[in-house]
């Protein structure tokens, strides 16, 4: 009906991601070797071989039988190809690395499907509803691995040479989810003489399509400590065994594959959902001003890595601390709060005027160090144990174009503050046995400052503009200079995120002029970015909060060292600690 209408829609996206140095992870370069030399075993004077030629092979055997001291080197002929993981250590003290190599690959395919379908009906004057819903089906592909040196019978083999573990190990993490999302919503939007309200209901529900430990104490189903989840139809032996007596008694047992480990030693997870209440309402008080408020609970499901992070909960043989994802985590509610105005100031100004509120619960966090079944294994899992809140204001000023020029300009102050910035910070405390934080610290994006401006100019085909920003600075954790607290006793009473990294400041320019050829036009354009190139600090020193300097390293009292590579003070300058310089981009476009 004319009154009534629907849209729908289907929609398919698919990303690929991947990161590696080779796509190859069993290239190698071409190795050489050096024969060192040595005195007392008539080696005057080092030399290089060629270990794949017949003469440089009967010669490394003679230097073998030797035991004459050698290393291999890389071929600078074809120097392409993963080497030792040890090659990335620094010579010496503060000297740059012998190379620069990653070591890892990582392959992620994210593909999801998309049906939504609105509803709009306006059933009276002053009402008019909306419903509709949205599905939304994932399938997530993922791996990832580091190469590991090759071992034969326990002994790395020489030269290197690449391996790629096995899924077993954590150095190497394979998966496909396929988690579902759906979402419903019912909307009234009222519309009266001096007054409208929007009323609206939102379902949310979310099933991660996966599963969780069954038995916290033995989370592994490739290293199982518990002989019950390792050997089939296991029974305790009497007390009264010896060693030997125990190993024969054990032998008698089938063990369980992993993936028959997998049918009791996880567990389906349960899917999530809420119904998340809204409103709004706005009302004029001049024909040039309006006051609005709004208030609604909103439904965030937690990024897909704290879900799946490191699938099938891998600890391995030995000791030590994890952090595992938890696919049952809850989604972070959020309850939000605004209240403004709006208002008309002159024919082409306006402004609006904002003050907002948000409180954010099952923050993601970690859990408490889980005991496992040996006492030499503990570990975490994401937790939905934190808090944050957000709270501030924004001021938008905007001039519409006239007189051949616009502006806008944006200000808002803010201050976010929680328990903790990210769920490995939570994490770390842990590792350090530091107690649970109970209260709230700035968090690592609390900018309280927030300035950007815009000018347009036109002209007779010529478009101008200006972008400007300038924002306070985002807080950093300080340390006391070097000499300044020593020894385990001093406390430092220096609070996490307590200090104030520099101001941000940067202006932007585009110019364009269009030509108009028949029906076709032409721009030509110019893009300065960073106009003045400004050197904004990203990262600092925490014992200085600057990049430029540390009190930790002095040049002047560190002797040279004939192994050292670069310089110290080229070591000091972190060049990724800075923004990017001015850049100047100059092109062309057609268009009809």
């Amino acid at each position: 009906s004319p009154s009534t209408f629907y849209e729908l829609k289907l929609s398919q996206n698919n990303q690929k991601m991947s990161s590696y140095l080779y796509e190859d992870p069993y290239r190698v370069p071409d190795y050489l070797v050096r024969v060192n030399m040595d005195t007392s075993k008539g080696v005057f004077e080092s030399y290089i071989l060629d270990p794949t030629t017949d003469e440089g092979q009967k010669e490394l055997e003679r230097v073998k039988v030797n035991r004459i001291s050698y290393d291999y080197v890389v071929d600078p002929e074809n120097p392409e190809g993963y080497v030792h993981p040890d090659w990335q250590k620094a010579p010496t003290s503060y000297s740059f690395r012998n190379v620069g190599m990653d070591m890892n690959h990582m392959y992620r395919n994210s593909r999801y499907w998309v049906g939504k379908f609105d509803l709009t009906s306006q059933i009276h004057r002053s009402h008019q509803v909306k419903t509709g819903f949205e599905l939304r089906l994932h399938d997530l592909d993922y791996e990832s691995f580091t190469i590991r040196p090759k071992t034969v019978e326990g002994e790395e083999v020489t030269p290197f040479q690449p391996d790629v573990l096995s899924t077993s190990t954590r150095y190497h993490d394979l998966y496909n989810r396929t988690p579902k999302e759906f979402s419903a919503y019912l909307q009234d939007k009222l519309e009266f003489k001096n007054l409208i309200v929007n009323l609206g209901l939102r379902f949310d529900y979310f099933d991660p399509q996966t599963v969780q430990i069954a038995d916290p104490t033995d989370p592994d189903i490739y290293y199982p400590y518990r002989n019950s989840h390792r050997y089939r139809n296991w029974i305790d032996p009497p007390d009264t065994l010896t060693f030997k007596e125990l190993e024969q008694y054990i032998s008698q047992f089938e063990e369980y594959t992993p993936d028959e480990r997998r049918a009791f030693m996880h567990k389906e997870v349960e899917a999530k959902m809420q119904i998340s209440p809204r409103l709004g309402i706005s009302f004029p008080i001049t024909d040039q001003g309006v006051i609005h408020f709004s208030y609604g609970h909103f439904f965030q499901i937690p990024e897909f890595e704290y879900l799946y992070a490191t699938p099938d909960f891998k600890h391995g043989a030995g000791a030590g601390r994890y952090l595992f994802g938890n696919p049952d985590l809850n989604a972070q509610k959020t309850v939000m709060y605004e209240i403004g105005l709006q208002q008309q100031l002159s024919h082409t100004v306006g402004m609006d005027f904002s003050v907002f509120y948000r409180d954010v619960r099952d923050w993601v966090g970690a859990s408490p160090m889980i005991q496992a079944y040996l006492p030499n294994v503990q570990y975490s899992q994401y937790a939905n144990k934190d808090y944050s809140n957000v709270y501030g204001f924004t001021l938008k000023m905007q001039r519409r174009y006239s007189d051949h020029f616009s502006a806008n300009l944006d200000y808002s102050f803010q201050i976010a503050e929680g328990t903790y910035s990210q769920p490995t910070d939570a994490f770390y405390a842990l590792q350090s046995n530091e107690e649970p934080r109970l209260n709230l610290i700035p968090l690592n994006w609390d900018q309280r400052h927030t300035l950007n401006a815009r000018v347009v100019y036109s002209l007779s085909g010529w478009t101008c503009s200006l972008i400007g920003q300038l924002w306070s600075g985002r807080p950093y954790t300080p340390t006391f200079p070097t000499g300044e607290a020593r020894g385990e006793a001093s406390f430092s009473g220096l609070q996490e995120n307590m200090s104030r990294k520099s101001r941000w400041e940067m202006v932007d320019l585009t110019v364009n002029r269009r030509f108009q050829i028949s029906k076709y036009y032409l721009d030509l354009y110019m893009n300065v970015y960073n106009l003045f190139d400004i050197q904004n600090e990203l990262a600092v020193y925490s014992d200085t909060g600057t990049a430029r300097y540390t009190s930790t390293i002095n040049p002047d009292k560190i002797p040279y060292d004939p192994l050292r590579i670069g310089t110290i003070d080229e070591l000091v300058k972190q060049s990724g600690w800075y923004n990017s310089p001015r850049q100047i981009q100059v092109g062309m476009a057609l268009g009809f």
